[in-house]
């Protein structure tokens, strides 16, 4: 059997490098619906929980966009959830996106804005709902495209960070942590410095505490991150994985980070890399 020269495999890999620029309809998801302004927050919060979604659009019953809720508005309100309405918590949108828009440039905003989830318009009616735009949605199809850059190792070309928290610190102490590096998820270290979990928006948005929102902003609570964070088996990689593998992973269990671990010992985390980072690196290939 003859196999397919080096040169051979770069000039495809090229060939559909070539192929961009690529657009918002070739990767946005039709099948999340929006929320309407008069429906309870709780469905909100069921659906963001059940879907992984940092956000919902808001819209009239003809599809108009008003709004959108995001999963912190909901943690801060969230004992408030059965009996208040989207339209009473609603917030502005910050940008929108068309089927024609070029997916690099939605992109490059979105990670500017730290935005996860941007509504796509139908600019044939009325401009109103069409679906939405997550950054899931353009890695996935980053992970489609053959090109180099996919291939290689993460140490090559990353440089990951290693933002962390104890499992014996308090929830708010790791809440402001997240906040103030605009993070969805922080690592859990324990006083041994071995990597024991993740604690992510999610976990806070599942947990049954009382009062949850003025724990959060509570510097003497007493809360330990152990009580709350959920993500404890974890898939690590290491810095000499590819990035496609990476991606793939991510993809597959539908997350938005992985911890990043010394190849001689699974439990020493040297930091984590998100989507936002991945999509940051190959964004010239869209």
């Amino acid at each position: 059997m003859r196999t397919m020269s080096r040169k051979l495999i770069n000039f495809k890999r090229e060939e559909s490098y070539n192929r961009k620029p690529y657009k918002v309809n070739e990767a946005y998801d039709k099948t999340i619906k929006p929320l309407f302004y008069d429906e309870l927050l709780l469905k909100a919060k069921t659906i963001l929980k059940s879907k992984g979604l940092r956000g919902l659009i808001i819209t009239e019953y003809d599809y108009k966009v008003i709004g959108y809720i995001s999963r912190i508005k909901l943690i801060k309100i969230a004992p408030n959830c059965s009996t208040m309405l989207v339209k009473d918590v609603i917030e502005k949108i910050s940008m929108t996106a068309r089927e024609e828009d070029e997916l690099k440039d939605i992109a490059e905003e979105m990670i500017k804005k730290n935005i996860d989830c941007v509504p796509v318009l139908d600019e044939k009616n009325g401009m109103k709902y069409k679906g939405i735009i997550t950054l899931e949605n353009i890695l996935n199809v980053l992970s489609k495209i053959n090109n180099d850059l996919l291939y290689n190792k993460i140490k090559d070309k990353i440089d990951v960070k290693k933002i962390y928290c104890r499992n014996s610190d308090t929830l708010a102490y790791a809440w402001k942590k997240m906040i103030d590096n605009s993070l969805t998820g922080i690592l859990v270290l324990d006083e041994e410095d071995n990597l024991i979990g993740i604690l992510t928006q999610h976990d806070v948005l599942s947990v049954k505490i009382p009062n949850i929102h003025i724990v959060l902003d509570d510097s003497n609570s007493s809360i330990p991150v152990s009580s709350v964070m959920m993500t404890k088996n974890l898939v690590k990689m290491t810095k000499n994985n590819l990035i496609i593998d990476v991606i793939k992973i991510m993809l597959k269990h539908k997350i938005g980070r992985l911890p990043i671990v010394d190849e001689n010992n699974p439990n020493k985390a040297l930091g984590m890399i998100d989507k936002q980072t991945l999509i940051q690196y190959l964004i010239n290939l869209l």
